[in-house]
C-alpha cells in the first residue's frame, strides 16, 4: 500500500514520519528510497496491547510539529484524506480560524486489486459511508493542546483553540477492502500482532472472524457502496460525531459493546480495527473552544454555486408545475395534479421529481396511473422504486416477454405494454379490484389489467402456483418479496432463474428495517417473521447467487422522504 499512500500525499505533504512495525516486506526498502520520509521504530509502550501502545503515541508523536508545520496528519497508510484541493482548501480553512479538520469517512471496497500507478481515489471510488471512519486526522499542531485520541482513533476529545469548519469537506477513504481474498489473508496477518490485552478485549476483533463472518461484512459494505464523487457534505447520510455545542467532540458511538469509548486515559472500551502495520504522521506548511468556522473558499464556492444553478435547472419546469396546480391552473390530468384521496400530494409530487435522474419516466408513471386507476400512490417510496424500474426495464425491445410479481395496482405494466412489452401480471390478494375506481383504493389488491391492453395478462394466484406460458426477458418484483416468509422467497427466486432466458434481468425492491440490514417483516404493524428469520441484506444476496443470478447493481437508499423503512435495490442477470 505505500506506493498507492505516496501517489496519494506526495503533492501537499512536505515531511512524513513513519512508524514501522517489524515490516519483513520491502516496506522499509521502499521508505528508506523516498526522500521526505523519516522511519522510526515503533515501539510497543504496553508489551501487551497493540491498541493501547498505538493509542498513546497517536496522542504524543505530533507535538514536535509546533513551531515547525502549519497542519499535521496523523493516519495509517490505508486511510486517503481527500480533497479535491487540500493544500488550497486548508489554507482557505487556516485564513478562517479555522484549527481541526474533521473527515466524513468510507469504506472502500473492490474486488479487484489496485496496479502500479494507480491513484486509488480515481482508480477505485466505490465505498460505504462508514461511522468508524468519521474522525479527526488533519489539526494545527500549534492551536491543539491534546488531541486525545480514543483507541484506533475512531473518535477524540481535542483540548485547546478547537475550531472546525461549518461545511465539511474532507472524505476520509479507508482502502482496506481491496480484493477479498487478500484482505481476509491480510487480517490472519495482522492478527499476530495484537497482544493478550487486545484478544482479551476483542480489540481487532475482525482478525478473529472466521470466513463465513467476513463475508458477511464485506457483502454488507457492498451492499451500500457508493461513488462517493457523487456524494456531498449535504447528502452524506451517517451523523457526524460533533458539534459547536459538544462538551466532548468526536465521542466515539460505535463500539462493539454499544457503549461510548472513552477517552485517552480513562482506558479504552473496544477499538473496532486496531492493526498491526504502519502509522504515519505528515506536516503540511502554508506561507502565511470549539466554534463552527465558515471557509471563504474560491474552489467551494465554486462548486457550491454550480450545484446550486444545476438544481434549479432541473427543478425549474417541476416548480413552475407545483406553482401552477397550487394556483389551480394546472390543466386536467396533469401529473401534478392530485384528484383521489389517495393520491400523491402535490409538494411530495416536487420532491419526488427534483429528487430523480430521470423525472421525464416518473411523471409519465404518474400519468399513467392516474388515467388508469384515478391516483398515484402517496407511500413515497414507490416513486423511488417505479422511477428506478422503469429506467431498468426501458431498454426492452417490442416483443420481449416480461413478468411482474404482486403487480398489485402499479403503472409499470401499461407503461411497458405502451412499448409492445408482453407482460403477465401475477398478484394473490383476495381484494379484487374493478373500474371505476373508488376512494377507498390504494395500491394493494388484485386488477385484471388483460382489460387495459392486449399486450397485459392477469393472474390472481400465488407465485409459486403460477405456470408460466413463455420465458421472460426480465423479472421484476416492486416490494413484493420482503412480504413473503424468507422460504417462499427463496422458491421464488429459484423459480424466478428458472423462468428467465439466459442473460435475462431480475429486479427486486425491498423494504428494509430502518437503519439495519434487515428485510422488512412487518405486515400491519405486526412481525409476520422474525429478523433473523427473514433474513438480512447479505443474506438476499446469497441466496441470489446460489441460483446462479449475478449481481449488476445494489443500492440501499436510506432516510427516505416521509417512509417507515429504508429502499433497497437490486438488478442481477440470469
Amino acid at each position: 500500500m505505500l506506493p498507492f499512500f505516496f501517489c496519494h500525499y506526495d503533492s501537499f505533504v512536505d515531511r512524513y514520519v513513519v512508524y514501522d512495525d517489524g515490516s519483513t516486506d520491502r516496506s522499509l526498502q521502499i521508505l528508506a528510497d523516498h526522500p521526505k520520509v523519516e522511519v522510526r521504530r515503533f515501539s510497543r509502550y504496553y508489551p501487551d496491547s497493540f491498541a493501547l501502545s498505538e493509542q498513546a503515541l497517536s496522542n504524543q508523536c505530533w507535538k514536535e510539529s509546533r513551531g515547525v508545520a502549519d497542519w499535521v496528519i496523523v493516519t495509517d497508510i490505508d486511510e486517503h484524506l481527500f480533497h479535491p484541493e487540500l493544500r488550497r482548501y486548508l489554507g482557505a480553512c487556516a485564513e478562517a480560524g479555522v484549527t481541526l479538520v474533521p473527515a466524513l469517512g468510507f469504506q472502500m471496497i473492490s474486488e479487484e486489486l489496485p496496479r502500479h500507478g494507480d491513484l486509488l481515489c480515481e482508480a477505485f471510488p466505490w465505498g460505504a459511508p462508514w461511522a468508524q471512519m468519521i474522525k479527526p486526522s488533519i489539526f494545527k499542531p500549534d492551536q491543539i493542546e491534546e488531541i486525545r485520541f480514543h483507541a484506533g482513533r475512531h473518535g477524540a476529545a481535542p483540548v485547546g483553540n478547537v475550531r472546525v469548519p461549518e461545511q465539511d469537506e474532507i472524505f476520509l477513504l479507508h482502502y482496506k477492502y481491496l480484493g477479498r481474498d487478500r484482505t481476509f489473508s491480510r487480517h490472519k496477518e495482522l492478527l499476530t500482532g495484537l497482544g493478550s490485552r487486545d484478544i482479551q478485549n476483542e480489540w481487532g476483533h475482525r482478525y478473529l472472524w472466521s470466513r463465513a463472518e467476513f463475508e458477511t461484512d464485506w457483502e454488507g459494505f457492498a451492499a451500500q457502496a457508493v461513488d462517493y464523487r457523487k456524494v456531498t457534505a449535504m447528502s452524506y447520510p451517517l451523523q457526524r460525531r460533533w458539534a459547536p455545542d459538544a462538551a466532548t467532540v468526536f465521542v466515539e458511538t460505535h463500539s462493539k459493546t454499544g457503549a461510548a469509548v472513552p477517552p485517552a486515559g480513562e482506558g479504552p472500551r473496544v477499538s473496532d480495527d486496531s492493526r498491526r502495520g504502519k502509522m504515519a504522521r505528515a506536516n503540511i506548511h502554508h506561507p502565511a473552544s470549539m466554534a463552527r468556522v465558515p471557509i471563504d473558499d474560491p474552489l467551494s464556492r465554486k462548486v457550491f454555486e454550480e450545484a446550486v444553478n444545476e438544481h434549479r435547472r432541473v427543478t425549474a419546469a417541476v416548480l413552475s408545475a407545483i406553482d401552477a396546480a397550487m394556483a389551480g391552473h394546472a390543466e386536467p390530468g396533469d401529473a401534478l395534479q392530485p384528484t383521489h384521496p389517495h393520491d400523491l400530494p402535490t409538494e411530495d409530487v416536487g420532491v419526488a421529481l427534483a429528487s430523480t435522474d430521470r423525472p421525464d419516466l416518473l411523471r409519465g408513471l404518474m400519468q399513467i396511473s392516474r388515467e388508469t386507476f384515478g391516483f398515484y400512490t402517496r407511500y413515497f417510496p414507490f416513486t423511488i422504486k417505479h422511477g428506478w424500474a422503469a429506467a431498468e426495464l426501458e431498454a426492452l425491445s417490442p416483443g420481449s416477454r416480461a413478468l411482474e410479481i404482486g403487480a398489485g395496482l402499479s403503472p409499470l405494466p401499461v407503461f411497458l405494454a405502451r412499448r409492445e412489452v408482453l407482460v403477465d401480471c401475477v398478484d394473490n390478494s383476495d381484494l379484487i379490484r374493478q373500474l371505476p375506481s373508488k376512494d377507498d383504493w390504494n395500491e394493494w389488491g388484485f386488477f385484471d389489467y388483460g382489460s387495459l391492453h392486449p399486450n397485459l395478462a392477469a393472474y390472481n394466484c400465488s407465485i409459486l402456483d403460477f405456470e408460466p406460458r413463455w420465458t421472460y426477458d426480465a423479472v421484476y418484483a416492486i416490494g413484493a418479496l420482503a412480504h413473503m416468509l424468507a422460504a417462499e422467497r427463496e422458491r421464488t427466486i429459484r423459480q424466478c432463474k428458472a423462468w428467465l432466458a439466459p442473460g435475462g434481468r431480475l429486479l427486486v425492491t425491498l423494504a428494509l428495517v430502518p437503519s439495519t440490514e434487515f428485510l422488512w417483516n412487518l405486515s400491519s404493524g405486526q412481525e409476520f417473521e422474525s429478523r433473523s428469520q427473514h433474513g438480512t441484506i447479505s443474506k438476499f444476496l446469497q441466496e441470489l447467487a446460489e441460483v446462479g443470478f449475478q449481481v449488476a447493481d445494489c443500492r440501499v437508499m436510506r432516510d427516505v422522504y416521509k417512509a417507515s423503512s429504508d429502499v433497497l435495490l437490486v438488478s442481477c442477470t440470469a
